[in-house]
């Protein structure tokens, strides 16, 4: 759907479900401090099966764009931008989240897939706002924000159940430039 010089981000199918499995149990530890904890069945190919068609129809329905991160040199999955929340009307608003693979950080692959997302949602969604909320102490995060632009409004206490307790989160937003008017 989406391709940068060095990845490839597209909507997961079926056929993914393996890559993902491996990707989540390779980079549990990694993600723990960031993600809420995970329910039961995570790590199974069911439970996948389930959120890869939920990611498809939501798709479909104009809600969300869940895009898995691959290299595109070897198809390698890397990480994932989820894009959330997609809301039209007056607010033309969306969030974003994103994660990648321990072993991948540092190589500015996150920020090279944002560019991308921040683009598209902008010039092919048209939306006019795109949210990304982080936690303090992910600093990573924040410089990574700051770097595509995003403008910082402030901590929301206790705004995320993550890892298991009720976290703050910085709260920040990016405007597209380049519209003018609502386009549903």
């Amino acid at each position: 759907m989406i391709e940068t010089e060095r990845l490839n981000l597209r909507i997961a199918g079926a056929h993914d479900i393996p890559d993902i499995l491996q990707f989540y149990q390779a980079n549990r530890a990694h993600l723990a401090p960031w993600d809420p904890v995970t329910p039961p069945g995570f790590y199974t190919a069911d439970y996948w099966q389930e959120k890869v068609a939920q990611a498809q129809a939501e798709y479909q329905q104009k809600q969300s764009l869940r895009l898995l991160l691959r290299l595109m040199d070897a198809q390698t999955l890397i990480g994932m931008v989820h894009v959330t929340q997609i809301e039209r009307g007056p607010f033309q608003n969306c969030r974003v989240g994103y994660k990648l693979a321990q072993t991948h950080q540092g190589s500015g692959y996150m920020f090279e897939a944002l560019q991308s997302v921040i683009r598209y949602v902008f010039q092919t969604l048209h939306l006019h706002r795109i949210e990304a909320n982080y936690i303090p102490s992910n600093a990573r995060s924040g410089k990574l924000l700051e770097r595509l632009g995003f403008t910082k409004h402030g901590i929301a206490p206790q705004y995320l159940h993550i890892a298991g307790k009720w976290q703050d989160h910085m709260l920040t937003s990016l405007l597209n430039p380049g519209l003018d008017a609502i386009q549903d």
